[in-house]
């Protein structure tokens, strides 16, 4: 028997195939009632009428499916209610919709009338966050900041997600900042290293030093300021006007000196202003 291609397109109310025998170039189309419930059910119902003539599937050496269903619902606007989640200070660019006018005279059109947003503004939050171009992480991602843009949109959409966003969260509580990378500007380029392999920040006028673990230090033309911001939600605590550390790199808290030992053996001062909150976020497992 001879090697057969199948294509289909599958829309909303009908599925249609073209059939193509490679040895002798025939092309047969055949169009079957989609199934909009079971979208898969109508693919098989075409393909059965190509096997009912006589082709096996293993004659079958090509596959390919497209579908307009997913185009349909974005024109007909019969999707589901939308909401938006952003980067911070980028919540004008999908308002604005720059793009969607042409260029040319249609620059000049007095008449052009942008398309209705799929996500109206007010289901639209901004998160504290950023990555590169690469995919690298600048500013890691404020879970609590997440969270609380989640729990409105939910509100405002009217509760409809409620479950799925309980299991959401559960994922978010349990998440680490494990494979979290950061883009540290150095003088010698960008160097990327992982969130949770930093020690401690310490400030230096307009400039940060960011000591790692294995005690290699980057100076970075950031403040210490910015990386407290950048860093929020990733268990790091500002003890000192001039300390961003790494909680989890704490190996002791000397009470009488009012100091930190870190894990590379470094002690770092806690100001007064600072020891309530830092004891509170501590607990007691490493007093």
């Amino acid at each position: 028997m001879s090697k057969h291609r199948v294509t289909v397109d599958t829309g909303g109310t009908f599925s249609d195939f073209v059939f193509f025998d490679e040895d002798t170039g025939e092309i047969t189309i055949t169009k079957v009632p989609s199934t909009p419930k079971e979208p898969f059910q109508a693919v098989l119902n075409g393909v059965k009428e190509l096997i009912d003539q006589g082709v096996s599937a293993g004659d079958i050496s090509f596959f390919c499916h497209g579908t307009t269903v997913g185009t349909n619902a974005l024109l007909e606007e019969k999707g589901a209610k939308t909401g938006l989640l952003v980067t911070q200070g980028f919540r004008g660019i999908y308002e604005v919709m720059e793009q969607t006018r042409g260029y040319g005279p249609a620059t000049y059109d007095l008449f052009f009338e942008k398309p209705r947003l799929l996500a109206p503004p007010y289901l639209t939050e901004e998160i504290p966050e950023r990555v590169d171009f690469r995919g690298n992480v600048l500013k890691p991602i404020d879970v609590e900041a997440l969270k609380r843009a989640l729990l409105k949109v939910d509100k405002r959409i009217g509760n409809t997600i409620t479950q799925r966003l309980q299991q959401l969260m559960q994922n978010l509580r349990t998440g680490s900042s494990e494979n979290y990378t950061l883009a540290l500007p150095t003088a010698e380029g960008l160097e990327f290293v992982k969130v949770n392999h930093i020690l401690y920040c310490e400030a230096s006028s307009n400039h940060t030093e960011i000591v790692m673990e294995d005690n290699k230090k980057y100076g970075v033309s950031r403040t210490l300021e910015e990386y407290e911001d950048m860093l929020a939600g990733q268990n790091f605590f500002r003890i000192h006007h001039s300390y961003l550390i790494n909680l989890n790199g704490i190996k002791k808290y000397l009470r009488g000196d009012g100091c930190v030992l870190m894990n590379n053996d470094k002690s770092l001062d806690v100001s007064k202003q600072k020891i309530e909150s830092f004891l509170s976020r501590m607990g007691t497992s490493k007093l």
